[in-house]
């Protein structure tokens, strides 16, 4: 697990993955913003492309 470090307005550093620091990130984002952001998301949620050296 790829985990990120965070210091909280309270000055006190903890550890999260990068799912948990999206999710609260996202949770500060103005309604008006999120269109942006759901593109963003919905684009990165697509399954990658495998190449024919993969598939073969």
């Amino acid at each position: 697990m790829i985990c990120y470090t965070f210091i909280s307005p309270i000055r006190k550093a903890f550890i999260m993955s990068y799912k948990e620091l999206a999710k609260n990130l996202i949770d500060q984002i103005p309604d008006s913003k999120m269109y942006y952001i759901g593109t963003h998301l919905q684009e990165a949620a697509l399954p990658e492309e495998r190449s024919n050296v993969e598939t073969t």
